[in-house]
């Protein structure tokens, strides 16, 4: 949330209106002023703690990640200290992530354990953990997949024909927005039928709903899609010396008709 809280309170009230019932604070700390929104507007809200390690080594040996490496435990517990503090008394606070992307480990652990001396009742959920005990949830069940499968990739593009043709957009990652732009094409040989662009941010788990008019009759076409997926600002390369294309994962699927 920016410094704005006029344009903040639009914007949740643009996401309750969407549908969307919960709002992942994705690890940076938030004003007082953004709780207090989403308790007036009724969203539920994962709170995170301001830890981010994926731009150091992903390994957990010695010298590797910080999740685990005992010496960072105060700074971590600090962090989760803080995130609790600031928050604790709005009811619209459900569930705490102590970290996003940052491996796993006994920092980790360490934060749990804290999370739940200080909040028995409330879940705590962290997408890093792959399995182990320091999450009170598995990932893949946040999605409405059969059978609880997570999709791969951090974003996944389908076309729905039941009853309505849509192209769907969905952010697969749980704790983390996604940005960029989209273009869809409707085709019948070589001839371009009908298009569509614009610009998308998908919260956690979020999805775009792009409706594409088929005309009746036409029976022999496809729909084709270009997404463009702004990437994580550790893996973009603009700024160092790469071009703007380096910022951006692309995305091309073209369903036929």
């Amino acid at each position: 949330m920016g410094g704005d809280e006029g344009a903040a309170a639009t914007e949740l009230a643009r996401f309750k209106a969407e549908g969307y019932n919960c709002i992942v604070a994705d690890g940076t700390p938030q004003p007082d002023c953004f709780y207090a929104l989403c308790d007036s507007l009724g969203l539920y809200v994962c709170d995170a703690a301001d830890i981010n390690t994926s731009r150091e080594p992903a390994r957990i040996t010695v010298g590797g990640n910080p999740s685990n490496a005992p010496e960072w435990k105060d700074a971590y517990i600090d962090r989760i200290h803080r995130m609790y503090y600031a928050s604790h008394l709005h009811p619209s606070v459900v569930m705490y992530a102590p970290a996003h992307d940052s491996r796993n480990g006994y920092c980790l652990y360490e934060s749990y354990v804290e999370l739940k001396r200080l909040a028995p009742g409330v879940p705590v959920f962290y997408d890093g953990a792959g399995g182990e005990w320091n999450s009170d949830m598995d990932a893949a069940a946040l999605f409405r997949h059969p059978d609880a499968v997570r999709p791969a990739g951090r974003l996944s593009v389908t076309m729905e024909r039941d009853g309505l043709d849509e192209v769907v957009v969905a952010n697969n990652m749980e704790l983390t927005s996604a940005r960029g732009t989209y273009r869809v094409v409707l085709k019948s040989g070589v001839k371009s039928l009908w298009t569509a662009s614009g610009e998308f941010r998908l919260m956690g788990g979020g999805a775009l709903h792009i409706p594409v008019p088929v005309p009746e009759g036409v029976r022999r076409g496809s729909v084709q899609v270009e997404v463009h997926l702004l990437k994580d600002i550790s893996s973009q390369g603009a700024g160092q010396g790469g071009k703007v294309s380096d910022m951006y994962d692309v995305l091309k699927m073209k369903f036929p008709l």
